[in-house]
Formats: structure tokens, C-alpha cells, sequence
């Protein structure tokens, strides 16, 4: 098995849908988990990765050694520096959401203690 790429997206999320497209565009495996119904898993995805927003972008070796990307812009930078995708305009702020992606939690369920 070669290395393939987990995201972990919501579904209001267009950074999620630029991140998938992204992969589609390079022909690698991936996995995507969705997290609209996983308020809990959301919060252990940003405690285990140190990320606040989604896409949560890792890939994943043939060991099954993580090594985690980031988000959207952070996955299109590296796929253009290995000439997996054409080079592209950069990516511009979606409304509501950051350069990074949109926010793991949904406005109004944070929870300090994460």
C-alpha cells in the first residue's frame, strides 16, 4: 500500500470541498470522516493535532505513521511543491471561514476546556 491522506471536513465547509477536489485533481488515496454529528471527535482532533479549523489534512505512510499537513492551503502548497497539481492563483478567504478553513466547532458550542 502506498501512502494515502485522511481529511477530516464538515459538510458547510468549502475549504473541505477544495481540499477533496485538490485530491481528486492529484489521483492519490484518501479517507474522509466527517465530523458534522462528532462534537467530541471534533475536540480530539484539535487537542491531538494542535488545529482549529477544517479541513484537518494527514497523511498516512505504509507503516500507518501519521504526518500531519494542516489545512487546504497548506495541502495545495505541498502538492505544488511536488508537482503533484498545477501551480494555481492562491486561494482567497471564504466568507466565514479563515485562509486555513472554517472553524472545527460550531459557532456557539465551544468549549474552553479544550
Amino acid at each position: 500500500m502506498n501512502n494515502y491522506y485522511l481529511l477530516y471536513v464538515t459538510g458547510h465547509c468549502p475549504w473541505c470541498v477544495k481540499a477533496i477536489n485538490l485530491l481528486n485533481e492529484s489521483g492519490l488515496e484518501y479517507a474522509i470522516t466527517l465530523l458534522d454529528q462528532a462534537l467530541d471527535y471534533r475536540r480530539h482532533l484539535k487537542n491531538k493535532y494542535k488545529w482549529d479549523t477544517v479541513p484537518i489534512v494527514v497523511e498516512v505512510d505504509k507503516n500507518g505513521n501519521e504526518n500531519f499537513i494542516g489545512g487546504y492551503t497548506d495541502l495545495e502548497e505541498r502538492f505544488n511543491e511536488l508537482g503533484l497539481v498545477e501551480d494555481k492563483e492562491p486561494s482567497y478567504v471564504v466568507e466565514d471561514c479563515g485562509p486555513e478553513g472554517c472553524p472545527i466547532e460550531p459557532e456557539g458550542t465551544s468549549d474552553t476546556s479544550v
